[in-house]
């Protein structure tokens, strides 16, 4: 039978609770605020996920992007915690089984480090009545750390998106709360063992407790606390215009802008932050919206002259208009090579670890081969 208590009054007692473990845990901080000053480093480390449902293709791309030595740590997503907060495999595709330990094996050996990704189908509310018991997240902590050391990964990346999914701000504030503890005894747990922590987190540019796309609120995510415990902070600098809104650039050069300055005054060192940076686009007409990926972009490029392609200045992407013979207008932007290339450089100059790139796969063919991915300067 569903337990019968007030919601809110539930809420407010893990707040406290949450927030009592949180304070305990900040003494032991290693810094009492976070370094401005960070110069432009001479050099990126790049991280890749890799979709579970293009393994072989994901694969092949992540073995291309070590080889010419912009990626550094691959993350596949190979794992998620279900409705009842336990930790499962997702399923494999393309002839691949999930986890896969040839495939840990090839991409260890071609010099990347193996940071498997966990989402999350947990929504807020379930989120905290599984989380807000500390046995509970010391329990998942444990399974992680066996799951890492049983299969020989390097670490774990845990992406917990869905639990951003609220528009209510009390309980963003006892979601970022939960999450924050629950990342720090996953932290402990995974360094004792000398492992590494990743944890992927939405874009923020404000301390407000906004909502965001009319369904989420970023703020769950404590920058500052999350990357003192984290081996390293991956922001997803992404999605800025999606298919709940009007069409737009999928990360707007200002816009990224501005979640890099945010970011920089509010984490515990730009050194340990990774910053996302799509590698695809988005189709809007019809009364639909469609991804778009390199080969499709291909396929429209054949369809309409040169001069239909723009890449606008002032977003950093491609953009093409055009109208159907039904009369339906069409829109698409799309993160190209020279997007990636002026991303990184951005990147670069406020002194972050590097990007993050969604997803393998996803790229034109030549994107691998570009010295500028990490070397060059702004």
């Amino acid at each position: 039978m569903k337990k019968n208590y007030n919601k809110r009054a539930f809420i407010k007692k893990m707040l406290i609770i949450s927030a009592v473990a949180l304070f305990q845990s900040a003494c032991c901080s290693r810094k009492n605020s976070p370094n401005k000053d960070e110069k432009p480093v001479p050099s990126l480390s790049n991280s890749l996920w890799l979709p579970n449902w293009r393994m072989q293709k994901s694969l092949q791309s992540a073995l291309n992007a070590i080889k010419y030595g912009h990626v550094e740590t691959v993350s596949p997503f190979w794992y998620e915690l279900d409705n009842n907060g336990d930790l499962v495999e997702k399923p494999g595709s393309e002839g691949l089984t999930i986890p896969d330990e040839a495939t840990t094996t090839l991409l260890q050996k071609s010099g990347a480090r193996v940071l498997p990704t966990i989402t999350t189908t947990l929504m807020p509310d379930n989120f905290i009545e599984l989380y807000s018991d500390l046995t509970r997240q010391q329990k998942l902590a444990r399974v992680i750390r066996e799951t890492v050391l049983a299969n020989g990964y390097d670490g774990i990346d845990l992406d917990l998106e869905n639990i951003a999914l609220t528009t209510d701000i009390f309980v963003a504030q006892t979601v970022r709360n939960v999450f924050t503890s629950l990342c720090r005894i996953v932290s402990s747990e995974l360094a004792e063992a000398d492992k590494l922590l990743s944890i992927t987190v939405m874009p923020r540019w404000s301390d407000r407790y906004e909502i965001w796309r009319n369904k989420l609120i970023p703020a769950v995510y404590d920058y500052n606390a999350l990357s003192r415990t984290a081996s390293v902070l991956r922001i997803m600098a992404y999605d800025q215009h999606a298919p709940n809104t009007p069409p737009g650039p999928i990360a707007g050069f200002e816009w990224v802008k501005s979640i890099c300055y945010w970011t920089r005054h509010n984490v515990f060192s730009t050194a340990q932050v990774e910053i996302g940076i799509p590698l695809y686009g988005r189709h809007w007409g019809a009364g639909k919206v469609v991804s778009v990926l390199y080969d499709d972009m291909t396929e429209l490029r054949k369809r309409f002259p040169l001069n239909k392609v723009i890449y606008s200045t002032n977003e950093r992407e491609e953009t093409l208009s055009w109208v159907d013979a039904a009369g339906a207008p069409h829109t698409v932007w799309y993160s190209s090579d020279r997007s990636v290339e002026d991303r990184v450089a951005l990147i670069k100059s406020y002194g972050f670890r590097g990007g993050a790139f969604w997803a393998a796969s996803y790229e034109s063919p030549s994107l691998w081969k570009a010295p500028a991915l990490t070397f060059r300067a702004v």
